[in-house]
């Protein structure tokens, strides 16, 4: 200013910038007040600051204040900061906000949007699809991920008609299924009231073709099962039960170059304790040991259960 020199909008900003990232807040928010005019990308830069800085309650604040379109990458900086810190009733204002001035969100916001809805212990199913479908009607096409976290989470709350609608829609939209797409359908199917499938039931019975039409296709786009897979098969033949096939799935797997793990064990040992088959529940309890997989205490009772159960029936003789 003694030089007549009169600081510009950028000046401000980096000013504002540097004191943000130099962990001076108080400093920044005074200067930022002391300035007689303010535009919006002095807000822009103190919104910045704060999400660097942790604080993207304030800095929603700043956005819902000012009342005036700010560049993408300013509400970008906000949104991930609200979704990081759980703040996601916050981040869906910001992404309607946007929305409101015409500042098109992209792909990667409406899918993280959807990625956290349906993350949480309770999922907001209802407010992850109508992001979803205003996604879809802006003419945005949701990626593999968008559609397989939807499909999991309906699937979660044994909604498998709408998780089998967005499977062929995604599919009419020539996006490919991956296998683990492909194994959160199957692994629902599979699992929706085990008892039905006993009983041959109309509801059992519907649900055994659906799972199998969706292994068939899987089998079929030539996708190579992968540990998790596998181990969905393989539990759901250790309680028809069918150890035999659990056991050649087992191979088969071993044989594909793939490494069981704790659960893929577990539902085999389980199976086999449940038909009092001890010693091959102990060899593959051996091969856990080898493995140095730990047997969880869970599955250290159902062992021994099953053994004391054996030796009763052995005295009964």
């Amino acid at each position: 200013k003694k030089e007549g020199l009169k600081p510009n909008v950028l000046t401000h900003s980096v000013i504002i910038e540097g004191l943000c990232s130099a962990l001076k807040i108080e400093d920044a928010e005074n200067f930022f007040k002391s300035l007689e005019s303010k535009c919006p990308e002095n807000y822009a830069s103190l919104v910045k600051g704060y999400c660097d800085s942790g604080l993207s309650k304030k800095a929603f604040r700043l956005v819902i204040e000012l009342d005036l379109p700010l560049r993408k990458s300013v509400y970008l900086k906000l949104f991930t900061s609200l979704c990081s810190e759980g703040c996601l009733d916050k981040a869906l204002v910001v992404l309607k906000r946007m929305l409101a001035y015409g500042v098109e969100p992209g792909r990667s916001m409406y899918g993280k949007m959807i990625g956290k809805l349906c993350g949480l212990d309770k999922p907001r199913l209802r407010e992850a699809q109508l992001v979803f479908d205003t996604m879809v009607r802006r003419g945005l096409m949701p990626d593999l991920f968008t559609y397989t976290i939807m499909i999991h989470t309906y699937c979660k709350g044994n909604e498998l008609q709408k998780a089998d609608d967005l499977f062929e829609d995604m599919k009419k939209r020539g996006i490919k299924p991956d296998v683990v797409t492909y194994t959160v359908l199957l692994d629902s199917h599979l699992k929706l009231d085990p008892e039905h499938h006993e009983t041959g039931s109309v509801i059992g019975e519907v649900q055994k073709r659906k799972a199998s039409e969706v292994f068939s296709e899987l089998q079929a786009a030539g996708i190579e099962l992968d540990v998790v897979c596998y181990t969905v098969l393989i539990d759901r033949q250790c309680k028809i039960p069918n150890l035999e096939i659990a056991t050649k799935l087992l191979d088969r797997m071993i044989d594909s170059g793939l490494k069981p793990d704790m659960v893929t064990y577990s539902a085999l040992i389980s199976g086999y304790c449940r038909k009092g088959y001890i010693s091959k529940a102990a060899t593959l309890v051996k091969e856990f040991s080898r493995e140095d997989i730990s047997l969880g205490e869970q599955l250290f009772a159902t062992v021994k259960r099953a053994v004391l159960k054996t030796k009763r029936f052995q005295l009964r003789k």
